[in-house]
């Protein structure tokens, strides 16, 4: 599962995400990859990276970063998240496209683009996601990706029906179903608002809210795809816009942790323990990375600068 989020603040963008897994997870770290790192793709010609490259991810037998979200220091920004029995992706290359795996869209874009514009418009003509995996061992993951940048949010979801990208005006993402149901769904909450309700009077009795909180009730609480799309909307829409960094990666976490999934909530079908393994966010304006973990709530950080944003190696860091 997992859960995307992005808002912008001062024409500052925040982006990041939950990590929701079981705790057979990947041995993911912070990962930096440099301007002048080699990426070597499946169907398109290896390239050096123009841009430093920052996120959580695996850094796969040094030679390929494989991100769970990553951002450039362009302010394009980018996430996968879990996107089951609905995520397609085919295994034929298409002559004239550019034949790009799931598991390199990300690095893809945020080296070829400056914008979500400029992406937006390749992906919805110029891409075919194609399902070749890393190796035998490592499957294709069925995934769906938020993109954005200080301006605008798009989804891209892979299908049996191609390759579809939606603009994202509540700028979250999580799992399934796809996405335009997600957003006709919203309509069901059109009451909820941040503002008590007043007494009222039902024939001759006088009702009124017992406690505050009362123009909520209804938001979701659950950790179903459905309810974290939901609450997680309506929170990115109601909280306060703040004025600076400290203020808005609080607001970024604070947003995040209440659509996490507390350690022992979840089990799924196999028995195991689903839950947030990491929170991240991403500021555009001091290029800094931000992240904690489920055992631990102190917020780390790395922020790129002109030591580690220029090189040919991957730069792993302790999560």
């Amino acid at each position: 599962m997992c859960t995307g989020l992005c808002f912008t603040s001062n024409d500052k963008m925040y982006f990041g995400r939950n990590l929701d897994l079981n705790a057979n997870n990947y041995g993911e770290s912070p990962l930096i990859a440099p301007a002048g790192f080699t990426m070597t793709y499946k169907h398109l010609p290896a390239k050096q990276l123009s841009t430093a490259i920052v996120g959580m991810g695996i850094d796969f037998q040094g030679t390929l970063p494989l991100f769970f979200e990553a951002n450039s220091t362009k302010g394009l920004s980018i996430a996968c998240l879990n996107f089951p029995n609905n995520a397609y992706f085919p295994t034929e290359v298409m002559p004239g496209k550019f034949n790009v795996t799931p598991y390199e869209l990300m690095v893809w874009v945020l080296d070829e683009f400056d914008n979500v514009q400029e992406a937006k418009e390749a992906l919805q003509t110029k891409v075919n996601i194609i399902g070749t995996p890393v190796c035998e061992q490592m499957p294709i993951s069925p995934v769906h990706w938020i993109i954005s940048d200080a301006k605008q949010s798009i989804v891209v979801e892979s299908t049996k029906e191609g390759v579809n990208v939606y603009d994202n005006n509540v700028n979250v993402l999580t799992n399934n179903p796809q996405f335009p149901w997600h957003i006709e769904n919203l309509n069901n909450y059109v009451h909820l608002t941040p503002n008590d309700s007043v007494k009222k009077t039902w024939t001759k009795q006088i009702v009124e809210g017992q406690g505050v909180g009362t123009g909520s009730v209804g938001l979701p609480g659950d950790s179903t795809p459905q309810s974290r799309f939901v609450k997680a909307a309506y929170l990115n829409a109601t909280y306060p816009i703040m004025k600076d960094e400290t203020a808005n990666v609080a607001r970024f976490f604070n947003i995040l942790k209440n659509v996490a999934m507390p350690y022992g909530s979840v089990r799924n079908l196999q028995n195991e323990l689903e839950f947030s393994l990491y929170t991240s966010c991403y500021s555009n304006e001091t290029n800094t990375f931000y992240w904690n973990t489920w055992d631990d709530f102190n917020v780390k950080h790395i922020t790129l600068t002109a030591k580690n944003t220029k090189g040919n190696s991957l730069i792993k860091y302790q999560k």
